[in-house]
């Protein structure tokens, strides 16, 4: 190799091959299962061959490509003009127009919509609906898991949740004035942050 400009590595063996190039920035790297491809800042590539032969992986060309397979079909992001992402930020589908104007995402039963974000937010689902309009007013409610409020976020913030009917933890803020962290291990507020605070290990 001619570090940094230049490094191969081969396992013929493994059938692996590691070459760098202007390190750190230069890779590419294959071996049975992954191909990988980048130069950094602007492009990166893996794609995994799967048992069954399909290929999943993805190709980035930033920050305005995005391109790739997952389990569930091909997807594209040409930012901010339109994007179709699959299996992207714990989500089984995201799809936008004209960034941040519109915006819907899938994962599940569940279906939420986004307009102008983080401005306006609308969410249901099986046992679960939200709704947001920052800062004004938001909640979230998911059965026998949680529901979440807020007032003129940050002031006002309450989140309570539930193991199955039971109530298990409750978060209250009210700033600058009252706060309080509640659940069977432990009892922690504020008067009037950073004037009084208590904390009641149980």
């Amino acid at each position: 190799g001619l570090r940094p400009f230049l490094n191969v590595e081969e396992d013929i063996g493994k059938k692996e091959i590691n070459t760098d190039f202007l390190w750190p920035l230069g890779r590419y790297s294959r071996d049975e299962k992954t191909v990988l491809k980048r130069f950094l800042p602007l492009y990166f590539s893996k794609y995994d061959t799967q048992d069954d032969g399909r290929k999943t992986g993805y190709t980035m060309l930033l920050p305005f490509y995005i391109g790739g397979e997952a389990e569930n079909g091909k997807y594209s992001l040409f930012f901010p003009f339109y994007g179709n992402l699959k299996k992207w930020l714990n989500k089984d589908e995201i799809k936008f127009i004209g960034f941040p104007f519109y915006i819907e995402s899938k994962k599940g039963n569940d279906r939420g919509w986004e307009i102008l974000w983080p401005i306006f937010h609308y969410a249901k689902g099986e046992g679960h609906r939200g709704f947001k309009f920052m800062p004004l007013y938001g909640f979230d409610k998911l059965e026998g898991k949680h529901l979440k409020k807020f007032y003129l976020w940050p002031f006002y913030i309450n989140q309570k949740f539930y193991e199955g009917d039971k109530l298990s933890k409750e978060n209250f803020i009210m700033l600058p004035f009252y706060g309080y962290e509640r659940s069977e291990e432990r009892d922690v507020g504020t008067i009037m942050f950073p004037l009084y605070v208590y904390d009641n290990n149980k």
